[in-house]
């Protein structure tokens, strides 16, 4: 008999002396209080052993026997499978081990040999304790074989999510990317477009700067000119009445000596004196106005000179200053064009990390998924 037997019959054993005891409580509770307490140190039985054994203590002897032979009878079948599990175990290690020594044989030449290690192994199954350890082997193998087609299934259809929604976020990516690249490209088109608008146009204003020049160094030359042609005609005006009075005064001496016969020599030398004099008062007259008029045509010049000069310094000032600004343009606009250059590669290696990240974090689930197929 084996352990587990001799402890439940020790249970029942225990408990129908305690029955016992409690019916001749009146008679002699000291003795059986000993009793109990020997047979409690014989039997060796804890109270966890008996409460599993027993449902109550309430039950009568009758049920109590009856009860511990139902538990003999179960766990007697319980150790009974287990010790066939162990042998059918054991039977299976054994065929599997026949057929592998079989197949090496047959790889090896030998079919004879091959062949009797196969015939031994399906002896084994031959056992009528191992009809239903194969069946329900068989039974177990076709339900891992589900379980595992099922897990390949749900891992397939979880890698295809994955796969699914990483394209759909690296399209998303990309699209937004594209989306930077095209208003960057735009805003280069525009800058592109506002330089060389700039650039037109600071042509045209050094072109109407010019044209500027030009006329005001044409309207101070005609100025120049007109101040000449003035003061030539007020010399020649002056010389004119100059010359005018001394006609009158010549055509009054004249008829001064003409009436003055007496004094003709002497009138005549007089006159001749007066008008040599005249003449030269009229000659130095003449070279005063020719200097005055050669000093006011020099000042004019002059004028028109330092005028010119200073426009065309305003003009320079106005062209570099307006280069600068066509420069400070171009200068922002190619930084500007940089920062988007550097925008759009840090995109690019964002974008390019995304998918990576995507294709590892893809790697990683079908990994998982495959790791926990292959547990299952």
């Amino acid at each position: 008999m084996s352990r587990n037997k001799y402890l439940a019959l020790s249970a029942v054993l225990a408990i129908a002396a305690f029955s016992a005891v409690s019916l001749f409580a009146d008679e002699g509770i000291t003795e059986n209080e000993q009793a109990a307490a020997q047979v409690k140190e014989q039997t060796a039985v804890s109270k966890e052993k008996i409460e599993k054994s027993v449902p109550s203590y309430n039950m009568r002897l009758k049920e109590i026997i009856k009860q511990a032979e139902d538990n003999i009878k179960k766990v007697d079948k319980e150790l009974a499978d287990k010790e066939t599990e162990s042998r059918n175990r054991e039977r299976e290690a054994k065929v599997k081990e026949l057929f592998e020594r079989g197949n090496a044989l047959y790889g090896q030449g030998d079919v004879a040999g091959a062949k009797k290690e196969w015939a031994s192994a399906l002896a084994i199954t031959k056992d009528p304790e191992m009809r239903g350890y194969v069946e329900e082997a068989d039974r177990k193998a076709r339900a891992e074989d589900q379980a595992k087609r099922e897990a390949a299934r749900k891992a397939e259809a979880e890698k295809v999510k994955l796969e699914s929604e990483a394209r759909e976020r690296a399209r998303a990516e990309q699209e937004r990317v594209e989306d930077q690249q095209r208003a960057a490209e735009k805003q280069a088109k525009e800058l592109a477009r506002a330089k060389e608008a700039a650039e037109r146009e600071a042509v045209r204003k050094a072109e109407a700067i010019e044209r500027e020049n030009a006329r005001l160094a044409r309207e101070a030359q005609h100025k120049a000119e007109e101040e000449q042609s003035r003061l030539e005609r007020e010399a020649r005006e002056r010389a004119r009445a100059e010359q005018e009075r001394i006609q009158d005064q010549n055509r009054a001496a004249e008829k001064q000596a003409k009436e003055l016969a007496r004094a003709k020599e002497v009138a005549e030398r007089e006159a001749i004196r007066k008008a040599e004099d005249a003449q030269r008062e009229i000659t130095r007259k003449a070279e005063a106005a020719e200097r005055e008029n050669a000093r006011l045509a020099r000042e004019a010049a002059r004028k028109a000179e330092v005028e010119q000069t200073r426009l065309e310094r305003e003009a320079r000032e106005r062209a570099r200053a307006e280069a600068e600004r066509v420069e400070d343009q171009n200068r922002a606009a190619e930084k500007q064009a940089k920062e988007l250059a550097r925008a759009k590669e840090a995109a690019e290696r964002e974008n390019a990390r995304l998918a990576r990240e995507a294709a590892r974090k893809s790697e990683r689930e079908a990994r998982k998924l495959k790791s926990e197929t292959q547990d299952k």
